[in-house]
């Protein structure tokens, strides 16, 4: 049988990595083209600019993602990694690396009536490269900082047009929420992305080494192995290594129904449950209650 295999990026801190390397923005955007289709992209903005990004519909494909990779330190009260007001044309709003005024937060803001200015509960990072992804599905907005949700906020942007990048695009008024340092790279997608796709794009980036999909140990397979770590540390684990595959900030069923469904495939079709030592009934059991909790919600 043909081993069918779904690629992401180990995370830095998942191995207790604590420098590395970097690759550089070539490798990240090549993770980009490989994956979901960015509708915008750009490179090595060393200075606050106006662009047109075109146009996007956040009913496309569960929303819309705005990725960056910023390096920039503290000058103002606050500094937005993109913004604009005024111009008519979609959400009148920003990202922002540092929340008005003086948060010391990632936080997002819509100029609508009233003026809306929400902060995160993750810290704003200076002086030091940092990937920074904001999905907005229409209702909300996930923040992953590094490639690890940090928070989801009430507000969702939809950004069309001519906007600023490392500043807000004021059309009836003088630009602020100026950014003092480079963004690497940004990439907009008229998608909702996954959090390990986000993910493989900031490790891409430092030049991590490849994984397959559900393998939480760099062995290139999926086995039991992945399973007891999942199993160990489930509802109480936050890192791959834990068993979060889908790199959303916790061990849940959906990083078992990962692990289940990419069982076979490193096994001879062997399912997991096949696998799983006895008392695997007592295993499945308390995953099948994880089922019907999430079906509650």
């Amino acid at each position: 049988m043909t081993v069918r295999t779904y690629k992401y990026f180990v995370g830095v801190l998942a191995f207790g990595l604590t420098s590395t390397a970097y690759a550089g923005i070539t490798e990240w955007q090549t993770a980009v083209g490989n994956g979901s289709v960015a509708s915008y992209t750009n490179t090595n903005i060393t200075a606050p600019t106006e662009v047109n990004i075109g146009a996007f519909d956040i009913g496309t494909n569960g929303g819309i993602t705005y990725e960056f990779i910023v390096n920039a330190s503290k000058i103002n009260q606050t500094s937005a990694l993109m913004g604009v007001r005024d111009s008519g044309v979609g959400t009148q709003g920003a990202i922002k690396l540092e929340q008005w005024p003086d948060t010391g937060v990632f936080g997002l803001t819509d100029w609508g009536a009233p003026v809306s200015d929400l902060n995160s509960s993750a810290a704003s990072i200076f002086d030091e490269d940092v990937h920074v992804a904001v999905v907005s599905s229409g209702v909300s907005s996930d923040i992953y900082v590094n490639g690890v949700l940090a928070d989801t906020l009430q507000m969702s942007l939809a950004f069309s047009g001519e906007v600023g990048l490392g500043i807000v695009r004021q059309f009836n008024g003088d630009n602020n929420d100026e950014l003092d340092g480079t963004i690497l790279g940004v990439a907009i997608y008229d998608s909702a992305l996954m959090s390990f796709e986000l993910a493989g794009h900031r490790n891409a980036f430092l030049g991590l080494n490849e994984l397959v999909l559900g393998d939480t140990n760099g062995d290139f397979i999926v086995d039991l192995n992945d399973y007891y770590a999942l199993r160990d540390n489930l509802g109480t684990g936050t890192g791959l290594i834990d068993g979060d595959v889908d790199f959303d900030g916790d061990v849940d069923f959906d990083d078992f129904v990962i692990i289940k469904d990419q069982y076979p495939l490193h096994n001879g079709g062997t399912a997991l449950q096949s696998a799983i030592p006895e008392p695997a009934s007592l295993c499945l059991l308390g995953f099948g209650g994880l089922t019907l909790l999430k079906r509650k919600k």
